[in-house]
């Protein structure tokens, strides 16, 4: 019982988590149902209508592809169509208690939510 306790909580530790947010800054649009683009500069020949801000934010190993799936995943709940990252960062904390240490990564991320317009 202690074992698989032991594994249940290692499991636990090791799985990351990441959590997403929107704030809405224009229209509403319904819920896209297609494959959220990603952008990493304003898109020049396109016509677009900024609707929101989509943030995550991850405190454990996760990789980033896993951070921006759930960016994605957040902004076509949202009605967006395609994501421009604003912003990334990482950041690392430590301790150290009784001659040992532990460290974790924090990654945050930023993006502006865009419906493209045909």
């Amino acid at each position: 019982m202690k074992r698989l306790l032991s594994i249940l909580l290692l499991t636990f530790v090791l799985t990351s988590c990441v959590s997403t947010g929107f704030t809405r800054t224009g229209p509403s649009y319904p819920s896209y149902q297609g494959v959220v683009k990603i952008f990493y500069e304003l898109p020049n020949d396109l016509d677009f209508e900024r609707i929101g801000i989509v943030t995550a934010e991850e405190s454990s190993a996760a990789k980033m592809s896993k951070v921006m799936r759930k960016m994605q995943e957040e902004a076509a709940k949202n009605g967006a169509n395609a994501i421009i990252i604003r912003s990334e960062s990482s950041s690392s904390k430590g301790t150290l208690s009784g001659g040992s240490g532990s460290s974790s990564v924090q990654n945050q991320v930023s993006a502006t939510a865009i419906r493209i317009i045909n």
